[in-house]
């Protein structure tokens, strides 16, 4: 009589039967040759499996090298050209401030203003991709936001393609920062881009909503209950199947077929969406198109009228006497003309053991110390230790592109610490100037000091 082996039905995890693979339905016919040969070409396949693996496991390895090298350049460029865009600024400032509004090239002054804007906007973008971008978290309007970029992702898109942006009727407003926005929407149009080769529709949908607490995403803590932004980005592409759909956020997991791309556009947009307390998901089938709705706590709009009224009054002049370090010639000689005109005596040092024998030489007599964070030798961080060890309740402000925090150091939490992004505009300057030196006084008022 045949014996073959079988699962039992009321237990399919029990194995009834000879110990052998559920698969090859062994019976008494089968000779052992048989099932030797089938042993080997399982361990074969086997071996291939593994060996794939391993070859998709070194791809991704040398991928990921090859794009920290990327973001390595692309940092060192993004920081090198926040100097040169802080020069350009400050100095368009000064320049249009001196000429007045009416004054005829005034228009001209604007547009360089304007482009300078752009270009850091962009170095932003090129430290976010490098993961050394300092988040400014402001109040920023969604509607104002995808209607600004509306023309120029016309221009990305191509006119094979049709686009509609729709905004909330009212305020669509979120605690984010401006140049994150902008890329998480950059890299959703692109990709919406490459899933439609051949033309098709791409909406841009802004929707203020309130979510309670039965919502499933509230529920499972992805979302905020109450009021929320709703983003979303759709189009009539070829669609997402479900196994992709299930990775689609993780590296490399991309949308598209191999080719030109570095696979980390859809895990950058969820690695910043939840930086700024959001939750991304997508929605889609194959051959019905896709869409990625992005959700963020909705906040209360910036009070427009008291915001401008503050900008009007200038408090930022000063007497004391600050220690600027800065290596780049043309910032250091900027910032001290800066500070100058407001009334600051100013010492300037081209880097971090200058700033050392300046200050031995005016022991006393410094009440700020400026200072680049990222210089040869000597930076920021080791002169602003090696001044608390002369003068601990001395107040310091770093300037970088960087943020101290992404360089590993963490310090502008600190006591009497202050961080200043570039580019900066001049009177961000000396607000960031004259802020840190009042917080310095009410310290010293508050210890019982002499203010």
């Amino acid at each position: 009589m045949r014996k073959t082996a079988r699962l039992v039905e009321d237990n399919p995890d029990k194995w009834s039967g000879p110990m052998t693979s559920p698969a090859i339905r062994a019976t008494d016919s089968e000779s052992p040759m048989s099932a030797a040969t089938h042993d080997r070409a399982a361990g074969k396949a086997t071996a291939q499996a593994a060996a794939t693996r391993i070859r998709q496991l070194e791809d991704l390895l040398r991928q990921s090298q090859k794009m920290e090298a990327v973001g390595q350049l692309a940092g060192g460029v993004a920081h090198d050209f926040n100097n040169l865009l802080t020069v350009i600024g400050c100095y368009t400032e000064l320049i249009a401030s001196a000429i007045g509004p009416d004054a005829p090239m005034r228009a001209e002054l604007d547009e360089i203003s304007k482009a300078a804007d752009s270009a850091s906007s962009l170095t932003r973008t090129l430290l976010a991709f490098s993961r050394k971008h300092v988040p400014q978290l402001v109040r920023l309007d969604l509607n104002s936001v995808a209607t600004g970029l509306e023309p120029m992702f016309r221009r990305l898109i191509g006119g094979s393609i049709e686009m509609s942006t729709i905004v909330a009727t009212e305020h669509a407003t979120v605690l984010a920062d401006a140049s994150q926005i902008e890329q998480v929407l950059l890299n959703l149009v692109l990709n919406a881009r490459k899933a439609m080769p051949l033309g098709g529709r791409l909406a841009i949908e802004i929707a203020n909503v309130a979510l309670d607490e039965g919502f499933a995403l509230v529920r499972n803590g992805l979302c905020a209950a109450g009021p929320n932004v709703l983003l979303s980005v759709s189009d009539t592409g070829a669609g997402i199947p479900p196994d992709v759909r299930n990775r689609i956020f993780e590296p490399f997991g991309t949308t598209t077929e191999q080719g030109p791309g570095t696979g980390l556009g859809l895990a950058t947009v969820y690695e910043v969406v939840k930086q700024l307390r959001g939750h991304i998901w997508v929605e889609g089938e194959p051959g019905a198109g896709a869409t990625f709705r992005l959700c963020f706590p909705r906040i209360a709009a910036p009070d427009v009228e008291n915001a401008a009224t503050s900008g009007t009054r200038d408090n930022t002049a000063g007497s004391e006497t600050i220690l600027l370090v800065e290596d780049e010639e043309a910032l250091r000689t900027l910032g001290r003309r800066i500070l100058l005109s407001h009334g600051y005596t100013v010492l300037v040092a081209r880097h971090g053991r200058d700033a050392l024998l300046i200050a031995r030489d005016n022991a006393g007599r410094i009440d700020l110390v400026v200072t680049d964070l990222v210089m040869p030798e000597f930076g920021g961080i080791e002169l602003a230790d090696a001044f608390r060890k002369m003068e601990p309740d001395i107040p310091v402000i770093f300037m970088s592109g960087y943020s101290d925090r992404e360089l590993g150091h963490g310090r502008t939490g600190e006591h009497g610490v202050d961080f200043l992004h570039k580019p900066f505009t001049g009177s961000g300057l000396v607000r960031t100037v004259r802020a840190a030196l009042d917080k310095a006084a009410a310290r010293t008022h508050a210890a019982g000091g002499i203010p």
